[in-house]
């Protein structure tokens, strides 16, 4: 049985293809195997692999975030949104496909390279719909699940991007350097010399 839950993170974005992936997989390998998929929303990018999981006797059920399964020792109760009927799903193996989240130092990456951070962590863009893979700091490239949850060929994508624009940062021979300078306050020095 593969169960996909949206919780207070929203959409992971590779749930649904992990999960219809797994449970294609099963079915081909085990035919006999009875495949329950228990889902509230799945990106309509991934409606072929849902229909091909039907033709192979996949059971779709689709819930509600109002009425959320009822998960049982051995079974599941829920409410098919689609029929509208309450199904009883026996099972012998509960796998939940859980959202991805940020690892936990991505907020302390993003303090030292002064990025912006979402809600749950994931590092933000400025601009994103002006400038998308682009930051306001020159020379930093953000690219795959720190930026947020990609799925293996966005990551390529989002890798390559990523490498193009460095090269064209580099490309540019001498780079910007903000000097550091000290100042000091008389008022407040001791003559310590340090």
């Amino acid at each position: 049985l593969m169960c996909g839950f949206m919780d207070q993170f929203g959409c992971s974005r590779i749930c649904c293809l992990s999960s219809i992936k797994n449970a294609i997989l099963i079915k081909v390998r085990y035919p006999e195997t009875e495949v329950h998929l228990i889902f509230r929303e799945i990106l309509t990018q991934y409606q072929r692999d849902l229909k091909k999981a039907k033709s192979l006797g996949i059971n779709l059920i689709r819930y509600t975030p109002e009425q959320l399964p009822n998960i049982q020792v051995g079974e599941i109760i829920v409410l098919d949104q689609l029929t509208g009927a309450e199904q009883t799903v026996p099972y012998d193996l509960l796998v939940i496909a859980s959202p991805l989240i940020p690892h936990e130092g991505s907020k302390t990456i993003a303090g030292l390279l002064k990025i912006k951070t979402d809600n749950q962590g994931f590092l933000i863009e400025s601009q994103i719909k002006l400038r998308p893979g682009e930051y306001i700091p020159d020379g930093i490239f953000v690219a795959g699940a720190a930026h947020w949850p990609v799925n293996i060929s966005e990551a390529i994508f989002q890798g390559y991007s990523a490498a193009s624009r460095a090269a064209q940062f580099l490309a540019r021979g001498n780079l910007p350097w903000e000097h550091i300078t000290a100042s000091l306050d008389e008022a407040l020095c001791r003559g310590c010399g340090q």
